[in-house]
């Protein structure tokens, strides 16, 4: 744990917290925390808090410079995606499809360094009918790769394009029918902006900082019972804490949350939060659930971005669908204590998923 703590403060120099580390770290120590910048997706940003360091305090001068390629990379390859949103969104809105651009590079512009965010696929949220969708991307690609969340538009050579039919979902049916509905009844006027992205000149049209408050915490939700978690989505959770929000938007957050089930969730993150990234109670909305929270904090360590990482459960990362299928729902397990219905419904949701893409031949 003593290396966790070491790279929690690096985090914390980063965000302005704290100007220095307590103690110059070995070169043993400095190769533990690349690794775990890396596993976390956060070595982009992790690179400005070393520049941030006293002289002495950084790494060794090898390790120095290809922390400093890969920042570099992924600063190259975000002026990348954003120039790509801007054309995609653009695109799409000559054929009629009103796009929002989820998480990704709407959320990077809450950093201080947005370009150095590690960057993922671009997702969009289609503001259209599913079929209406669907029919376009099969415009461009007749094995169309769909699911109940989104589908895959083949219409960039940069990256991967998923096109969501909804933001999010909910494995327990009535919690989940609540979430659908609010976001059919999403105003583009309340919870719909538009900014312009490092490195472009055009806007783009993103969620708003109270809508992403809901969102990332969904998004946070649904990735743990799925495949896993890293820091860099806490972080960016983080970041949207920070956004200016209304007394009216909290008592609308809260209201929400508790019709999705997600209050005491909402207390886990809250605790990992302050405890990661030191932010400050002011700018949370619930209280902090510390036992929830030192639970969801050992996972995100261990499993890293998305569970890439997750050794503990053998066939997680097996190319068999059936042997993922089982492993995950014992990992599932670990969660039924604090997540009990959700928990308990993953299983049938993910045969009625399977199923239900069998017999509409997305599989």
């Amino acid at each position: 744990m003593a290396a966790h703590q070491l790279f929690f403060q690096l985090i914390r120099v980063y965000i302005g917290r704290i100007s220095s580390l307590n103690n110059i770290p070995t070169e043993k120590e400095w190769e533990e925390l690349y690794h775990m910048a890396v596993k976390q997706t956060l070595a982009g940003v992790l690179f400005h808090a070393i520049e941030k360091l006293p002289a002495e305090q950084r790494p060794p001068r090898p390790l120095l410079l290809q922390w400093f390629a890969l920042a570099e990379n992924i600063r190259k390859q975000n002026s990348l995606l954003n120039t790509e949103c801007v054309r995609i969104q653009k695109l799409l809105e000559t054929e009629g499809l009103h796009s929002v651009i989820l998480k990704g590079q709407g959320v990077a512009t809450y950093y201080p360094t947005p370009l150095l965010r590690t960057p993922g696929d671009i997702d969009l949220w289609i503001r259209a009918a599913r079929k209406d969708t669907l029919a376009y991307a099969m415009l461009h690609n007749r094995n169309v790769d769909t699911c109940y969340l989104h589908t895959i538009f083949d219409i960039s050579d940069i990256t991967t394009i998923e096109a969501h039919f909804t933001p999010s979902r909910l494995n327990v049916p009535w919690r989940n029918h609540r979430l659908q509905h609010f976001f059919s009844q999403a105003k583009a006027d309340k919870w719909e902006t538009n900014m312009t992205l490092p490195s472009t000149t055009d806007t783009v049209c993103v969620p708003t900082p109270a809508f992403n408050r809901l969102y990332l915490l969904l998004h946070i939700y649904r990735h743990l019972f799925g495949e896993g978690i890293g820091l860099r989505q806490l972080m960016d959770y983080h970041y949207c804490l920070l956004q200016p929000f209304s007394l009216e938007e909290n008592e609308e957050t809260i209201r929400l949350l508790r019709q999705w089930g997600l209050m005491h969730f909402a207390g886990a993150v809250t605790w990992v939060v302050q405890q990661v990234f030191g932010t400050d109670a002011q700018h949370c909305f619930v209280s902090p659930k510390e036992q929830e929270g030192k639970f969801l904090l050992q996972e995100i360590m261990s499993g890293g971005n998305f569970g890439k990482y997750e050794t503990r459960f053998k066939g997680i990362h097996s190319s068999r669908r059936l042997h993922r299928f089982c492993a995950h729902s014992c990992r599932n397990l670990m969660f039924a204590r604090y997540h009990l219905r959700e928990v308990f419904w993953g299983v049938p949701w993910t045969i009625g998923h399977y199923m239900w893409r069998r017999w509409n031949w997305y599989l």
